[in-house]
Protein backbone atom coordinates (compact mmCIF):
# COMPACT_ATOMS: atom_id res chain seq x y z
CA UNK A 1 0.00 0.00 0.00
CA UNK A 2 1.09 4.23 -0.72
CA UNK A 3 -0.42 7.07 0.86
CA UNK A 4 -0.84 9.65 -1.09
CA UNK A 5 -3.11 13.03 -1.26
CA UNK A 6 -6.20 13.69 -3.13
CA UNK A 7 -4.18 15.98 -5.00
CA UNK A 8 -2.33 13.47 -5.91
CA UNK A 9 -4.75 11.27 -6.69
CA UNK A 10 -6.41 13.66 -8.93
CA UNK A 11 -3.71 14.57 -11.06
CA UNK A 12 -2.71 10.53 -11.17
CA UNK A 13 -6.07 9.73 -12.44
CA UNK A 14 -6.34 12.52 -15.44
CA UNK A 15 -3.04 12.08 -16.83
CA UNK A 16 -4.16 7.94 -16.80
CA UNK A 17 -7.49 8.32 -17.91
CA UNK A 18 -5.73 10.89 -20.55
CA UNK A 19 -3.06 8.02 -21.22
CA UNK A 20 -5.91 5.24 -21.86
CA UNK A 21 -7.40 7.59 -24.33
CA UNK A 22 -10.16 9.89 -23.06
CA UNK A 23 -10.53 13.73 -23.93
CA UNK A 24 -9.20 16.03 -20.65
CA UNK A 25 -13.08 16.79 -19.95
CA UNK A 26 -13.61 12.90 -18.88
CA UNK A 27 -10.32 13.23 -17.66
CA UNK A 28 -11.53 15.93 -14.75
CA UNK A 29 -14.67 14.24 -14.09
CA UNK A 30 -13.03 10.78 -13.66
CA UNK A 31 -10.74 12.31 -11.15
CA UNK A 32 -13.82 14.25 -9.09
CA UNK A 33 -15.59 10.91 -9.12
CA UNK A 34 -12.43 8.63 -8.13
CA UNK A 35 -11.73 10.95 -5.33
CA UNK A 36 -15.37 11.30 -4.04
CA UNK A 37 -15.46 7.44 -4.31
CA UNK A 38 -12.45 7.52 -1.64
CA UNK A 39 -14.18 10.74 0.28
CA UNK A 40 -16.78 8.06 0.74
CA UNK A 41 -14.53 5.16 2.11
CA UNK A 42 -14.54 3.21 -1.52
CA UNK A 43 -12.05 1.66 -3.33
CA UNK A 44 -12.17 4.40 -6.01
CA UNK A 45 -8.52 3.48 -7.88
CA UNK A 46 -9.28 -0.04 -7.73
CA UNK A 47 -12.23 -0.01 -9.70
CA UNK A 48 -10.78 2.55 -12.21
CA UNK A 49 -7.43 0.63 -12.58
CA UNK A 50 -9.31 -2.89 -13.11
CA UNK A 51 -11.78 -1.29 -15.68
CA UNK A 52 -8.78 0.36 -17.01
CA UNK A 53 -6.64 -2.60 -17.67
CA UNK A 54 -9.33 -4.87 -19.18
CA UNK A 55 -8.93 -2.57 -22.18
CA UNK A 56 -12.65 -1.34 -22.73
CA UNK A 57 -11.27 2.34 -23.67
CA UNK A 58 -10.24 1.80 -26.71
CA UNK A 59 -13.39 -0.65 -27.66
CA UNK A 60 -15.80 1.98 -27.06
CA UNK A 61 -16.66 6.14 -27.90
CA UNK A 62 -18.76 8.34 -26.62
CA UNK A 63 -20.69 7.63 -29.81
CA UNK A 64 -21.94 4.22 -28.67
CA UNK A 65 -24.60 5.96 -25.88
CA UNK A 66 -27.76 6.45 -27.12
CA UNK A 67 -30.46 8.06 -25.29
CA UNK A 68 -33.95 8.32 -25.25
CA UNK A 69 -36.70 8.85 -22.71
CA UNK A 70 -34.54 8.83 -20.12
CA UNK A 71 -33.13 5.24 -20.74
CA UNK A 72 -29.30 5.40 -21.73
CA UNK A 73 -28.45 2.10 -23.91
CA UNK A 74 -25.58 0.89 -25.97
CA UNK A 75 -25.65 1.60 -29.68
CA UNK A 76 -22.71 -1.43 -30.05
CA UNK A 77 -23.29 -5.12 -28.88
CA UNK A 78 -21.48 -4.58 -25.86
CA UNK A 79 -21.50 -2.75 -21.94
CA UNK A 80 -21.78 0.62 -22.43
CA UNK A 81 -18.58 2.51 -21.16
CA UNK A 82 -19.04 3.69 -17.66
CA UNK A 83 -16.83 6.89 -17.79
CA UNK A 84 -18.46 8.14 -20.88
CA UNK A 85 -21.72 6.73 -19.27
CA UNK A 86 -21.25 8.96 -16.11
CA UNK A 87 -20.43 12.57 -18.03
CA UNK A 88 -23.63 11.50 -19.77
CA UNK A 89 -25.89 10.99 -17.11
CA UNK A 90 -24.03 14.62 -15.45
CA UNK A 91 -25.22 16.02 -18.44
CA UNK A 92 -28.53 15.00 -18.45
CA UNK A 93 -29.28 15.21 -14.76
CA UNK A 94 -31.33 18.11 -14.92
CA UNK A 95 -33.92 16.18 -16.53
CA UNK A 96 -34.39 14.10 -13.18
CA UNK A 97 -37.23 16.00 -11.59
CA UNK A 98 -40.03 14.65 -8.99
CA UNK A 99 -40.19 10.68 -9.84
CA UNK A 100 -38.61 10.24 -13.15
CA UNK A 101 -35.84 8.59 -13.08
CA UNK A 102 -32.33 7.55 -15.88
CA UNK A 103 -31.97 3.68 -16.77
CA UNK A 104 -28.85 2.71 -17.77
CA UNK A 105 -28.97 -0.61 -19.20
CA UNK A 106 -25.72 -3.42 -19.72
CA UNK A 107 -23.58 -1.12 -17.85
CA UNK A 108 -19.71 -1.92 -16.88
CA UNK A 109 -18.18 -0.99 -13.72
CA UNK A 110 -21.04 0.59 -12.38
CA UNK A 111 -19.49 1.92 -9.57
CA UNK A 112 -16.89 4.40 -11.70
CA UNK A 113 -20.70 5.49 -12.70
CA UNK A 114 -21.92 6.43 -9.90
CA UNK A 115 -18.79 8.21 -8.62
CA UNK A 116 -19.31 10.51 -11.42
CA UNK A 117 -23.14 10.98 -10.33
CA UNK A 118 -22.06 11.61 -6.71
CA UNK A 119 -19.29 13.88 -7.83
CA UNK A 120 -21.45 16.12 -9.46
CA UNK A 121 -24.51 16.02 -6.64
CA UNK A 122 -21.83 16.99 -4.19
CA UNK A 123 -20.46 19.92 -6.72
CA UNK A 124 -24.38 21.04 -7.53
CA UNK A 125 -25.86 20.82 -4.25
CA UNK A 126 -28.31 17.84 -5.41
CA UNK A 127 -28.91 14.59 -4.15
CA UNK A 128 -29.31 11.72 -6.04
CA UNK A 129 -30.50 7.96 -5.74
CA UNK A 130 -28.41 5.30 -7.56
CA UNK A 131 -28.81 1.77 -7.41
CA UNK A 132 -28.16 -1.66 -9.18
CA UNK A 133 -28.18 -5.07 -8.07
CA UNK A 134 -27.77 -5.33 -4.26
CA UNK A 135 -26.40 -1.73 -4.09
CA UNK A 136 -28.17 1.37 -3.06
CA UNK A 137 -26.25 4.61 -3.04
CA UNK A 138 -27.51 8.12 -2.27
CA UNK A 139 -24.53 11.17 -3.03
CA UNK A 140 -24.96 14.69 -2.72
CA UNK A 141 -23.08 18.13 -1.33
CA UNK A 142 -23.16 16.85 2.32
CA UNK A 143 -21.81 13.31 2.09
CA UNK A 144 -22.43 9.81 0.59
CA UNK A 145 -24.06 6.77 1.86
CA UNK A 146 -23.72 3.22 -0.17
CA UNK A 147 -24.51 0.19 1.18
CA UNK A 148 -24.22 -3.72 -0.61
CA UNK A 149 -22.62 -6.26 -0.71
CA UNK A 150 -19.00 -6.05 -2.06
CA UNK A 151 -20.11 -8.71 -5.13
CA UNK A 152 -22.05 -5.55 -6.19
CA UNK A 153 -20.17 -3.20 -5.51
CA UNK A 154 -17.40 -3.90 -7.30
CA UNK A 155 -18.85 -6.04 -10.20
CA UNK A 156 -17.58 -5.46 -13.90
CA UNK A 157 -21.07 -5.49 -15.35
CA UNK A 158 -24.66 -4.92 -14.25
CA UNK A 159 -28.06 -5.12 -16.64
CA UNK A 160 -29.83 -2.02 -14.96
CA UNK A 161 -28.66 0.91 -13.06
CA UNK A 162 -31.13 3.78 -11.99
CA UNK A 163 -30.54 7.09 -10.59
CA UNK A 164 -33.09 9.69 -9.69
CA UNK A 165 -33.24 12.86 -7.47
CA UNK A 166 -33.19 11.45 -3.37
CA UNK A 167 -35.15 12.56 -0.65
CA UNK A 168 -33.39 15.86 0.99
CA UNK A 169 -34.31 14.42 4.56
CA UNK A 170 -32.53 11.06 3.83
CA UNK A 171 -29.53 11.19 6.20
CA UNK A 172 -26.00 11.30 5.41
CA UNK A 173 -22.82 10.65 6.96
CA UNK A 174 -20.97 13.36 5.40
CA UNK A 175 -17.82 12.32 3.43
CA UNK A 176 -15.12 11.12 5.37
CA UNK A 177 -12.08 13.58 6.09
CA UNK A 178 -9.55 11.77 3.77
CA UNK A 179 -5.95 13.71 3.37
CA UNK A 180 -4.02 10.59 2.60
CA UNK A 181 -6.01 7.68 1.50
CA UNK A 182 -3.98 3.84 1.25
CA UNK A 183 -3.87 3.30 -1.94
CA UNK A 184 -2.82 -0.39 -3.50
CA UNK A 185 0.48 -0.08 -4.98
CA UNK A 186 -0.01 -2.28 -8.27
CA UNK A 187 -3.45 -0.15 -8.93
CA UNK A 188 -1.13 3.06 -8.40
CA UNK A 189 1.90 1.80 -10.31
CA UNK A 190 -0.83 0.93 -13.16
CA UNK A 191 -2.22 3.89 -13.20
CA UNK A 192 1.72 5.38 -13.03
CA UNK A 193 2.53 3.49 -16.59
CA UNK A 194 -0.30 4.55 -18.29
CA UNK A 195 -0.17 8.60 -17.79
CA UNK A 196 3.47 7.83 -18.79
CA UNK A 197 1.98 8.09 -22.28
CA UNK A 198 1.29 11.55 -21.96
CA UNK A 199 4.65 12.68 -21.61
CA UNK A 200 6.78 13.65 -24.89
CA UNK A 201 10.19 12.06 -24.15
CA UNK A 202 12.60 14.84 -24.32
CA UNK A 203 14.66 15.17 -27.67
CA UNK A 204 18.00 17.28 -28.54
CA UNK A 205 16.25 19.91 -30.11
CA UNK A 206 14.04 19.94 -27.03
CA UNK A 207 17.15 20.08 -24.58
CA UNK A 208 18.77 22.48 -26.69
CA UNK A 209 15.32 24.69 -26.29
CA UNK A 210 15.60 24.96 -22.49
CA UNK A 211 12.37 23.15 -22.23
CA UNK A 212 12.49 20.19 -19.52
CA UNK A 213 14.36 20.98 -15.61
CA UNK A 214 16.85 23.38 -15.67
CA UNK A 215 20.51 22.55 -14.11
CA UNK A 216 22.39 24.58 -11.22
Amino acid sequence: MTERSLGEVSALVKRAVRGAGYDWGVCEDCAAAACWLIGCGLEGIQVLAAFLSRGDAGNSTPGALRISNLQLISAENRNLNPLYAGTALTDHCHLIVENRAFTVTNLGSPLLTAGFIGAHGAASGRRYLVTWGEVTMIGGADGGLLQGEPVDLLTASTVKLICKRAAEEVPLPGSKPVSRPSINSDDWAFLEALAGRTYAPATDASRMSGAGPSEG
